[in-house]
């Protein structure tokens, strides 16, 4: 299928805003459809859109592209990437890719430093994915080349909709605790990495900017605390060996239960040099 850059590329962040208004608004039937059952409906779900569709699919795999598994495989994440709602494979993969280039400087999209720019600070961090559709093409220049990407930018909403229609013959129950708490969830789950994970002045390893490990960030957003070891060696898939409390489980489940093989060219040194 092929699908023009010029619309694949075009600007939507308005209906990105509005679909994650739309589900922040759901939080207030959530409380008279709460039950205990439903609340592990969301927990499992925002697992699956967060944990395997954002730490594994799109930052560790299409972004960082640290292993390589299955089509099928990529397919699936794409898709629950999609469902977490805070943007496409593709833009979310360039945003990524300019905040590793100019991490904690101006130019970072969503950076907490507040000696960057500091009218914005912690505020402009914490929204800096509100509404992240647009890819910038000069940092995809890889996506943009895989027709995967190209659909699931495009067909966007598509996807988003199609899912909240399988859901919506259970009820409303099934929309909110199925997609909309699991959505926000992810939101402010990604926003806390950006934040949490920027600011600190004694980091634990060498790096050009101000990201830190954080045990409270590890557990909220399933294992993706350890932000100085990511911006230290951003291209493994694995941070093994650290104390249990930082245990990787987006590394755990990439080793155990994907197919791995490391990227062409790949080595211990290259770990060090390469971003992306």
């Amino acid at each position: 299928m092929r699908i023009r850059l010029r619309k694949a590329f075009s600007n939507r962040n308005y209906k990105v805003r509005l679909l994650q208004a739309a589900n922040h608004l759901m939080l207030v039937p959530a409380f008279y459809f709460f039950s205990w059952p439903w609340f592990a409906v969301s927990i499992l779900m925002y697992f699956m859109f967060f944990c395997l569709g954002v730490d594994i699919g799109v930052h560790r795999l299409f972004s960082h592209h640290a292993f390589k598994t299955y089509r099928p495989v990529q397919y699936a994440l794409a898709f629950f990437m999609t469902l977490a709602s805070i943007g496409s494979t593709l833009s979310w993969a360039g945003m990524h890719k300019k905040h590793h280039i100019y991490s904690d400087t101006e130019n970072d999209p969503h950076t907490p430093y507040f000696g960057a720019r500091p009218r914005w600070g912690f505020l402009r961090s914490y929204l800096g994915i509100w509404g992240s559709y647009t890819a910038e093409p000069q940092y995809v220049r890889v996506q943009r080349r895989d027709p995967m990407h190209r659909i699931f930018h495009y067909y966007y909403f598509l996807f988003i909709f199609a899912y909240i229609a399988v859901l919506a013959p259970f009820g409303w129950a099934a929309v909110i605790f199925g997609y909309c708490v699991p959505a926000v969830l992810c939101f402010h789950g990604a926003s806390l990495i950006v934040t949490l994970g920027h600011g600190a002045h004694d980091k634990t390893l060498p790096t050009r900017d101000h990201s830190q490990d954080s045990v409270i960030l590890h557990w909220l957003v399933w294992g993706e605390g350890l932000h100085n070891s990511h911006h230290r060696w951003p291209r493994k898939y694995y941070y093994g060996g650290n104390p249990w409390y930082f245990f990787d489980l987006p590394g755990f489940i990439i080793k155990n239960f994907l197919r791995i093989e490391e990227p062409a060219g790949v080595t211990s040194a290259s770990l060090d040099r390469r971003v992306f």
